[in-house]
């Protein structure tokens, strides 16, 4: 039997990545356990939102002959301890925003095989890509990355517990109900009564694209009235609207997501006036919880909480979707009692070269001494 040849390709200007699309979903498509990070449309909006041709990050493609396996999507720092500078990759952010949801893109038939390993055996070839150290954060137990972690044997490894991620099974209402805490219960009861009396409640779902760029701006206006619009001494708030990156990026996923009708923007409204909202993005049989913002002006009747449980109302009576993702660990959504993927951080050394690098620069420090 011939063979299989492995090479990679290094990818890191817009038009390259667009040239991706086919490969990039012939991949995501057979995946099990994807989240919306697996996603082309997902990086797209991230390079879109991108300024420069030249991308902050690099894709690198593994290819099996002719047929793409992988696709990883890295960035390249440098961190310096002493008198050493360690060259450390990592997996980027692109707008996760600390959701635990990071991985890499595998084909499912390549899974079982360490792709590590044959990522960091191919990067070592290339002058610019001599790694010492590799860290992954915000990794779940089901991811790709994790799996072909356990299966790395041929560099030093280090596993500690990172952030997880937790998730409701949409079964009948009446069941998810029925798995409230008590105090949720409890606090949902009178919120509504408190909310009644403020006047004409409505609970909204916009999903066609005009509808979603009217709730969208709405979205940023609320979210920006509160502490998130505030600064922070020197630092600019964190809402949306006041970073232009991440403006354009959630603007971009929108329309990306919106195009294949897997986008809706879910909102609370009393006197026509929207005081919280939820954008939801599809992904198969999974409904993510993207972003959710409230008016503060209305905190004590807890308008986020109410909005979530007309979202798992509304979502519960559809048979083609199976799970919601809070994308998040939060104290506030532990009321749900939702089950939970478990995250972890994840460091792999490359021994052999910081031992020679090590060496090297002791020898050189006892030559010069001497």
């Amino acid at each position: 039997m011939k063979k299989s040849k492995i090479k990679i390709s290094v990818i890191n200007r817009k038009e390259a990545f667009y040239r991706l699309e086919s490969e990039w979903k012939a991949i995501s498509d057979g995946l099990t356990n994807k989240t919306i990070f697996h996603i082309y449309e997902w990086h797209k909006a991230y390079v879109d939102a991108t300024e420069k041709d030249v991308l902050p990050i690099y894709y690198i493609v593994l290819y099996e002959n002719t047929r793409v396996i992988a696709i990883f999507p890295i960035e390249i720092y440098k961190k310096k301890v002493l008198i050493f500078t360690f060259s450390i990759l990592r997996n980027p952010d692109c707008f996760t925003m600390d959701a635990p949801i990071r991985d890499f893109i595998y084909a499912q038939d390549a899974s079982e095989r360490d792709i590590l390993k044959l990522l960091l055996s191919n990067l070592k070839k290339l002058t610019d890509f001599a790694i010492d150290a590799v860290f992954l954060d915000y990794i779940l137990d089901v991811s790709s990355v994790f799996a072909s972690f356990k299966k790395s044997t041929s560099i030093l490894s280090y596993c500690e517990d990172g952030k997880s991620c937790d998730y409701l099974n949409l079964d009948s209402y009446d069941q998810i109900y029925t798995n409230y805490s008590k105090s949720l219960k409890k606090g949902l009861k009178k919120s509504r009564r408190n909310l009644a009396k403020l006047g004409e409640v409505e609970y909204v779902i916009d999903e066609n694209r005009a509808d979603i760029e009217k709730s969208f701006n709405e979205f940023l206006e609320i979210e920006s009235s509160g502490w998130k619009g505030k600064k922070d001494g020197n630092q600019e708030g964190q809402a949306i609207k006041l970073d232009k990156k991440q403006l354009a990026f959630y603007k971009k996923l929108i329309s990306q997501f919106s195009m294949k009708g897997n986008c809706q923007i879910h909102s609370l409204k009393i006197e026509k006036n929207t005081i919280a909202s939820l954008i939801l993005l599809r992904e198969g049989n999974t409904c993510f919880g993207i972003k959710m913002a409230y008016n503060e002006n209305y905190a004590k009747i807890s308008p986020g909480t109410i909005l979530l449980d007309y979202i798992l109302q509304y979502l519960s009576g559809k048979n083609d979707i199976a799970y919601f993702n809070f994308l998040s660990e939060s104290t506030w959504a532990q009321g749900w009692h939702p089950n939970k993927f478990f995250g972890y951080k994840l460091f792999l050394f490359n021994i052999l070269r910081i031992v020679i690098r090590v060496v090297k620069a002791t020898i050189e420090t006892i030559r010069y001494t001497g």
